[in-house]
């Protein structure tokens, strides 16, 4: 009989079973997944922020009125249509701008200008 064991530096353990360790996981898994009401009412609250920042974004501006004082509302037009507007078909399509009532421009991006004598 010998009085010697193999001492090593290093942990050594038995591996879990596999169906153990896959066991442990999901447990984990659903912990980590877990929503207090604390933390749904958290994400509730940002969710509620984003839509309304997206709406204040993207809602209609004020309607402004600004008095012009044009002889010729023909270079503010093309103006406008330089910046990107571009002028709405009317029931007087077809005369010059100079002969319309009202002249309807609009952008891309939903903005309206609307030009009247």
């Amino acid at each position: 009989m010998s009085n010697t064991s193999e001492v090593s530096p290093y942990v050594t353990s038995v591996p879990a079973a596999p169906s153990r360790a896959r066991a442990s996981a999901a447990a984990f898994a659903k912990w980590l997944a877990a929503e207090t009401a604390a933390e749904r009412s958290a994400v509730d609250r940002v969710r509620e922020q984003r839509r309304r920042d997206r709406l204040e974004e993207y809602a209609p501006q004020a309607i402004r009125s600004v008095e012009l004082h044009l002889t010729e509302p023909e270079p503010l037009i093309r103006s406008a249509e330089a910046l990107g507007y571009r002028p709405e078909p009317l029931a007087l399509d077809g005369r010059p701008l100079d002969d319309q009532p009202r002249v309807m421009l609009t952008s891309e991006r939903g903005e309206r200008i609307a030009v009247e004598r």
